[in-house]
């Protein structure tokens, strides 16, 4: 880093690449030296015999050459691994060892073409003692392993050769683009080579063009070889997670909210911003407009004593909005269902595994595989022998639940050009329309992907629509645009509602009197790429259908205007999982990604197959370890940052971008299925002889501002792309929704719950809410399967107050953040409370007042009135809360006593999060208790219980429950663990 520059060309590595392909050299030199000193030694011709001589010269100048170019690709090791991988300074004599290794390579090709000379083209010796002496069939072996290892450094230096060595050209980009396209064989669709495509200024424009000025526009602003960008990478997620765990820190010494959140690499998220701090402490000036635009402000001070940077951390805490309740997780797992469906065959077949899915797919559903292509014929009077085409259809059916007839319409990938994989489905339960568009499966989705430029919808938005009417055409964004969404997302939105219009099944089920399913609501579904697709295609349908609903589920953080996005909150929903990374990638927060790696690699002090080879052993660095301090920098890592801070800055396309989609975001009102930090390891067992290892993760589902989720950037981590797989994403909602009617604030899913949808699916046909299994692969017991729910919102619930005490399967904001989560109890039958006559309630009794359960620590009688009624004064303190409670009843009327109830459970594990682990008599574990808080003598407990256990000791707790609220009100010290 940078790229390694030989013969005057900019090659594919660096300089502190060179020593992994050295040393594997020097081992098979090392390994071959040995061979052919064995050789000498053992089998070389004796003196006398004729010619033996030449075989000698030819075998001693190959090991004299391997000798050389062991001990320079020795020096090539050593020299390669000196400092960071800025400090090329450190690594000045590396060319010149390279091209003497070169020149030795040479060499032993010449006395190799000697040796193949001598085996081929040459009589055998003959000795005068007539002594039998016949080297051929050693060195045949000699040559042609020679040879193989010959071809093996040529084909080295061919894929290390760089075709496209001008990082900065848009030209260079466009030709790597074009080379891609035909490395991957893409003759069809938008990817295929010289491809031409109508710009947003309505000019034609090769595809590779494009993609290649966008390309320039972000990633040329720095030399990075491919190894460079994988270093960045590991580093930005490296100095994260140490940011993490120093905000946590620092949140536990400042009692603020979330300092007992986990800020390791399954815990709770942190600002990625944040990541970038000094030495000193968290991230906490922000940069402006240069810094969103990502570019790098160097402070007044750029003496020796090098720069200081510091980006802005966003607080994903700071965007929660309240608990998100069973009935809309229960809906979005409905909804995500058809999403999951739109994927068709391979997804289905990665969710189920091969073997089992493939068998399903073909006999399932009663052979509907079969039935289906023979009611495709009865429709289309012609026998449809497309075999992908029904397999597609008959796996969306079966994830779907969908019956032959409920499937209107369906459209796979490549039928239509730029028109995005969906189907049109009719659900009888719910008296639902589903239009479901499947996300990025495909090359070309990736690319649409990248058409990130802002397109303008102030005429898709125009009122005055009629169904007949073509949609306007796209348009470039520019300051003067009220609203600006996706390019490349608002093109596919807007091929798919002409195939819509076209074949005119929605408007003939829908929309026409006569239809089918006139009068039903209109639900638009999708997943990634879909979920952007899905948003902007219910922007234009609702100018038909005003009161649909969309559920945008893994939605692109990039996708369209913040107002816009907000002002959709009453009819769009949507959902991010965990640390996923599309949601909260957009222009802004790529540009901050890419700034996290540049940064990050510039601070790194240890040379790089050294970190790579500690962090595939899971190695945790501490930040000194593995980082210079901000004002230590290397001189050759200040002259990059300057330049790159420069180039970005040189680039006008980034500023005129940034001014339009600056404020880009998910649309609609947003819940995030949050992790909690809990973690465990566990096994899931997938067939009779297959046992696989992984882990458990806790969620809990809040509403969050969507803009929280892009102020937080992405968070670079393992979980990034495994979150956002919809088949996990399908499975953890299913669980989510079954956690909260079991009146429980989280749900732990495994991370193959993927895996485990063939239940749900297969046996759950046509089931809305998929909760008949646990895909959730949380391990909770199986319970009857509960009525189905009646999907009649079109919109979220309201969120309640935080004054308010919250509905069963609710919390409000204000107890998430500071107090016990409390749920009352569903037992069928049970009753919370009894009369007592309150003339016999005394002092330290319970009682209930004001629907609190309180216990009495005062009460007074007063005389007998002129109604004949002795009056009682009651003072108590709620048993949860602490509050200071009063009523007057009187004497001979009734008052209701809760039932309280003490239970004693040992204490298993305090989670970072709050939450404890109870096991129960009889070993069955309970996870849905927090620490005690509410009350000075709540939290002192709390800091004991953390004490004691810390200390090693083993403990029981007693947990106080009343009308369907627990608390831990005391503990004991049973043993030392």
């Amino acid at each position: 880093m940078p790229a390694l520059v030989l013969f005057g060309r900019r090659w594919l590595i660096a300089s502190d690449d060179v020593p992994l392909p050295a040393a594997g050299l020097a081992v098979f030199h090392f390994v071959w030296c040995i061979l052919l000193i064995i050789w000498f030694v053992s089998v070389h011709g004796p003196a006398e015999c004729e010619g033996a001589w030449r075989y000698d010269v030819g075998v001693g100048g190959l090991l004299g050459a391997f000798v050389l170019s062991l001990g320079l690709e020795i020096g090539m090791v050593r020299h390669g691994l000196r400092g960071g991988p800025f400090e090329t300074r450190k690594r000045r004599l590396l060319p010149r060892l390279i091209y003497l290794d070169i020149v030795s390579h040479f060499c032993q090709v010449a006395f190799n073409g000697f040796c193949t000379y001598l085996v081929y083209g040459v009589p055998e010796p003959t000795c005068e003692s007539g002594q039998l002496w016949n080297p051929f069939e050693v060195m045949q072996v000699l040559v042609w392993l020679t040879w193989a290892f010959i071809a093996v450094v040529a084909a080295l230096l061919v894929l290390t050769y760089n075709l496209f060595p001008d990082y900065a050209d848009p030209k260079s980009w466009e030709a790597r683009c074009n080379c891609l396209a035909t490395f991957c064989c893409c003759s069809t669709g938008q990817a295929r080579r010289g491809a031409k495509y109508t710009d947003l200024s309505g000019q034609p424009q090769r595809l590779s063009s494009r993609l290649g000025n966008l390309f320039a526009m972000m990633l040329s602003h720095i030399d990075l070889s491919p190894s460079d960008m994988l270093l960045a990478f590991s580093l930005a997620m490296a100095l994260q997670r140490i940011q993490r765990k120093r905000l946590r820190e620092e949140r536990q010494q400042l009692n603020l909210p979330g300092g007992e959140e986990e800020g390791e690499e399954d815990g709770e998220e942190a600002p990625a911003g944040a990541a970038l701090g000094s030495a000193g402490g968290p991230a906490t000036a922000a940069l402006g407009t240069e810094a969103a635009a990502g570019s790098m402000q160097l402070g007044a001070d750029k003496t020796p004593g090098g720069p200081h940077w510091q980006l802005q951390a966003g607080d994903s805490k700071a965007g929660e909005q309240g608990m998100v309740d069973a009935e809309t997780l229960q809906e979005a797992a409905w909804a995500m269902k058809f999403a999951f469906a739109s994927y068709g065959m391979l997804l289905y077949l990665f969710a189920h595994g091969p073997a089992y899915g493939c068998l399903q797919v073909c006999c399932g559903r009663n052979c509907g595989l079969l039935v289906g292509t023979a009611h495709g014929r009865k429709q289309r009077n012609k026998l449809d022998l497309r075999l992908t085409h029904n397999l597609n259809r008959e796996a969306t059916q079966q994830a779907a639940g969908l019956a032959d007839r409920d499937l209107l319409d369906v459209r796979y990938e490549g039928e239509v050009p730029h028109v995005l994989p969906y189907f049109i489905a009719a659900d009888e339960e719910t008296k639902s329309v589903v239009v479901a568009i499947r996300g990025s499966l495909s090359l070309d989705d990736v690319i649409r992907d990248l058409l990130f430029e802002p397109a303008s919808l102030d005429d898709w938005l125009a009122p005055g629509k009629s169904w007949e009417d073509p949609p306007p055409p796209l348009t470039a964004a520019t300051v003067h645009t009220q609203f600006a969404a996706h390019a490349g997302i608002l093109e596919a939105a807007r091929a798919t509602f002409i195939d819509i219009q076209t074949h005119h099944v929605l408007h003939d089920v829908l929309l026409d009197p006569s239809g089918r399913c006139h009068g039903w609501r209109l639900v638009l579904s999708g997943h990634s790429l879909g979920a952007g697709c899905a948003f902007l295609l219910g922007l234009y349908l609702r100018h038909f259908v005003p009161d649909l609903k969309c559920w945008a589920f893994s939605p692109p953080g990039g996708l369209a205007s913040g107002q816009l996005c907000a002002d959709s909150a009453d009819w769009c929903t949507s959902c991010v999982c965990g640390k996923e990374w599309i949601p909260r990638l957009s222009l802004k927060t790529f540009g901050r990604m890419r700034d996290e790696m540049v940064f990050a690699a510039l601070r790194c002090k240890r040379p790089k197959w050294l970190v790579f080879w500690h962090l595939m052993r899971g190695k945790r660095f501490e930040e000194e370890e593995l980082f210079y301090a901000p004002d230590e920098l290397p001189m050759e890592a200040r002259e990059a940052l300057a330049a790159y801070q420069q180039s970005v800055e040189r680039n006008p396309t980034i500023r005129s971008f940034l001014e339009i989609a600056g404020d880009f975001g998910p649309p609609g009102r947003c819940f995030h299925l949050k992790p909690t930090g809990r973690t465990s390891h566990t096994a899931s067992r997938r067939g009779p002889f297959n046992l696989r290892h992984g882990k458990q993760r806790r969620y809990r589902a809040v509403w969050i501002d969507g803009h929280a989720i892009i102020d937080e950037g992405v968070l670079i981590s393992g979980r990034m792309m495994a979150d956002h797989l919809p088949d996990y994403l399908l499975a953890t909602l299913r669980s989510m929704a079954r956690s909260l009617r079991r009146h429980q604030s989280t749900a732990v899913i495994n991370d193959r719950a993927g895996e485990r949808l063939t239940e749900d699916v297969m046996e759950g046909a046509g089931d809305s809410s998929g909760s008949r299994h646990n895909g959730g692969g949380g391990g909770s017991s199986e319970e009857p399967e509960p009525q189905r729910l009646r999907l009649a919102a079109a919109a979220p619930p309201p969120m309640p107050p935080s004054d308010l005490v919250p509905k069963p399967g609710t919390m409000s904001d204000h107890e998430d953040h500071g107090h016990d989560v409390h749920f009352e109890s569903a037992d069928a039958g049970a009753s919370l409370t009894y009369p007592q006559q309150a003339g016999t309630v005394r002092k330290n009794a319970y009682i209930v007042i004001k629907s609190r359960p309180c216990k009495v620590v005062d009460v007074s009688t007063s005389k007998t009135g002129k109604h004949g009624h002795a009056k009682c004064a009651f003072v108590a303190v709620d048993i949860f809360t602490g509050k200071k409670m009063e009523d007057l009843s009187p004497s001979s009327h009734n008052v209701d006593v809760p039932h309280v109830s003490r239970t004693d459970y040992t204490l298993l594990d305090i989670g970072d999060d709050g939450f404890v682990s109870l096991m129960t008599e009889g070993g069955d574990t309970k996870d849905d208790l927090q620490l005690p808080s509410g009350t000075d003598e709540a939290e002192k407990l709390a800091v004991q219980m953390k004490a004691d256990f810390d200390a090693g000791k083993e403990l029981v707790v007693s947990v106080m429950k009343a009308m369907g609220e627990e608390q831990i009100c005391a503990v004991k010290i049973v043993g030392q663990a």
